[in-house]
């Protein structure tokens, strides 16, 4: 049976593994992408960056409207934190997932061919450039590939525009949100605790309630100088490491 034709879902190196070997039974689809999937069918798991795959059939499809569902309707099936992921608990791996969503339970059909990368990321070029894919670890103070920066704009201004659609904030609100986020943009940066002083004054007084506001509406996630974009916003685009700072905060993406 040949394969190039079935739909294609990206996990990390680890994921797929776990997959393999059965001791990850269950993922989370974007409704996008479980628009093109149905039960009973196969696809292919894949790790970007690589050529390793994994025919997978597709068990059993369930929607879910908010994450904070998700393991009420997962103890329902009998599945567990750890057929998710290796996170310890719920709230870390519930935290970066936007619902709706669909729950696909899954089981390997033969083994993983082709070679898995023994990191979490693909490396872009000799320096420090990286893909983001779902369980790398992003920094604030990661800098945004030229190239993808006007990606990075489209995703921010359709789920701003969509949160503010459905929020309807006050105009001071409003502007100071649209100040916020195109300083963010403008910065190149993946997280505004690397806009500097400056900016923070100008904020100081709203800087929590915008940083609350856009971590409600999946625009930004973490805590305190961890903040960063969201994963959703990021993934796929290149980043450069080589401004971390040793000891200063990063927030790990699950």
């Amino acid at each position: 049976m040949t394969t190039d034709n079935l739909f294609r879902v990206p996990f990390s190196s680890a994921a797929l593994r776990r997959l393999a070997d059965g001791s990850k039974r269950a993922t989370v689809l974007r409704l996008n992408q479980a628009a093109r999937v149905r039960q009973g069918q196969q696809i292919i798991g894949v790790v970007n960056g690589s050529d390793a795959r994994l025919a997978l059939e597709v068990e059993q499809l369930h929607f879910v409207r908010k994450p904070q569902q998700l393991p009420s309707i997962a103890k329902s099936l009998g599945l567990h934190l750890s057929d998710f992921t290796q996170a310890p608990i719920w709230d870390q791996y519930l935290r970066d997932l936007q619902g709706p969503m669909v729950l696909a339970v899954l089981s390997p059909v033969g083994e993983i061919t082709g070679t898995l990368p023994a990191g979490r990321v693909r490396k872009i070029s000799t320096t420090s450039w990286h893909e983001v894919t779902d369980t790398f670890e992003i920094h604030p103070a990661d800098q945004i590939n030229d190239d993808d920066r006007a990606e990075l704009r489209r995703r921010v201004r359709d789920r701003l525009g969509a949160a503010i659609r459905a929020e309807q904030p006050s105009p001071d609100l409003f502007r100071r949100l649209a100040g916020l986020t195109e300083a963010m943009l403008r910065s190149g940066r993946c997280g505004p605790a690397a806009l500097g002083k400056a900016h923070r004054q100008r904020h100081i007084d709203a800087a929590e309630r915008l940083f609350s506001w856009l971590a409600e509406h999946q625009v930004l996630t973490g805590t305190g100088d961890d903040r960063t974009w969201h994963r959703d916003l990021l993934t796929g685009l290149r980043i450069n490491t080589s401004d971390r700072a040793a000891g200063t905060p990063g927030h790990a993406q699950q």
